[in-house]
């Protein structure tokens, strides 16, 4: 969902990630796309680490269909890494019942949904490096 003004109110001056949050049926819900997204995530690096050690250490030519592969594969992992940043908010409980009546109301700081989110948000922050904003 895009930013809206209430939302900085309701999550004391918090502002999401690129201004835009994901919004789920609970808590619950939230908590199995973020493991399918660091999963993916990891296998995806898995999959791509090997062939960019591969490339850099040695002259190896590789097809131009790989490369595109490992390109898409590349965008997909930034796009999972965003995509569990745009999830913080609802974890945190900034998503109350004025944005989604039928969602159960969390407390602004909703502690089971931040420690649901450290492994996760540590995935998505190894995914640009060290030097990303």
């Amino acid at each position: 969902m895009p930013l809206e003004h209430s939302f900085e109110r309701r999550c004391h001056g918090i502002r999401p990630y690129n201004d835009e949050y994901n919004i789920y049926p609970d808590i619950w819900v939230a908590n199995g796309w973020k493991h399918y997204r660091w999963a993916r995530i990891l296998v995806s690096e898995l999959v791509i680490s090997p062939v960019h050690k591969l490339s850099s250490i040695s002259s190896t030519h590789l097809s131009e269909d790989f490369r595109l592969y490992c390109k898409s594969l590349s965008s997909t992992i930034r796009r999972l890494g965003t995509d569990i940043c745009r999830s913080g908010p609802f974890q945190l409980g900034g998503c109350n019942s004025e944005v989604l009546p039928e969602a159960p109301i969390l407390p602004p700081e909703s502690y089971l949904g931040s420690l649901m989110m450290l492994w996760p948000l540590f995935i998505a922050g190894m995914v640009e490096g060290p030097t990303h904003s």
